[in-house]
């Protein structure tokens, strides 16, 4: 069976675009930092042949970001090592949310759950979900790298996703068609486990949204006291 999964970061976009160039930071400190104990090892194989080799083009993907130079062919590269990043200078949200069984939703979406979250009242929110807006490391518009899918909510976006999620409950999900989330293939878990995995990551991602919107004590390295942004990362099955 495929997989997706999101994760989401508490970030302020500032901040994060700050590092870039800085030298405030050093690859060897995103290696060794403890939020990253469970995740390199994925990282390392996805871009190397093996460990050894995938922790040195990870290793190399950091410098470059922390000291320069940028290099375009090398998109792909930032775009993986950027959750390791994040998990050490932004602040990691919870558990990360499953698309096993909503990755087969009937429909030709990129990111698989947009008709039903259009169908549950969610426009914006459908409109964004999967959506590749982030070009980190570079400011905006440079990078073409389309997987895996970061897609930042901030401002008005994030407020609406806010407002939007609040009134969901278990009810809106059971009022879907089935058809709308299986098709015959998918007869073999049936509609119903689907509402449930539908409903755990939409219950996730408000819990997600709300603590964005909470205030920090201090400002961290990608993160700000006040004014913080949801980073999402869709990856898995494409």
């Amino acid at each position: 069976m495929a997989e997706r999964f999101v994760r989401g970061w508490k970030v302020a976009p500032d901040r994060l675009q700050g590092l870039v160039g800085s030298k405030q930071l050093a690859a060897v400190e995103v290696l060794k930092s403890e939020a990253n104990a469970n995740y390199l090892n994925d990282v390392f194989m996805t871009l190397g042949d093996d460990k050894a080799e995938g922790k040195k083009v990870v290793k190399n993907a950091l410098e470059a970001i922390f000291k320069g130079p940028l290099e375009l062919e090398q998109a792909y590269e930032y775009a993986r090592v950027t959750e390791l990043l994040l998990n050490h200078a932004a602040r990691p949200c919870g558990d990360e949310i499953l698309m096993q069984l909503t990755y087969y939703m009937p429909n030709d979406a990129f990111g698989r759950w947009n008709p039903v979250l259009k169908i549950l009242g969610l426009p914006v929110l459908a409109g964004l979900w999967g959506e590749t807006n982030l070009t980190f490391p570079w400011p905006g518009g440079t990078s073409d790298v389309d997987w895996p899918a970061w897609t930042l909510l901030q401002g008005a976006s994030l407020e609406a996703i806010e407002a939007e999620l609040k009134p969901i409950t278990r009810e809106h999900l059971n009022a879907l068609s089935d058809a709308a989330l299986v098709d015959e293939e998918g007869a073999n878990w049936g509609a119903n486990d689907c509402r449930d995995e539908l409903w755990a990551g939409l219950e996730q991602l408000r819990s997600w949204v709300t603590e964005v919107r909470c205030d920090e004590a201090k400002d961290g390295l990608a993160f700000a006291k006040q004014g913080n942004s949801l980073l999402l990362l869709m990856d898995g099955s494409q």
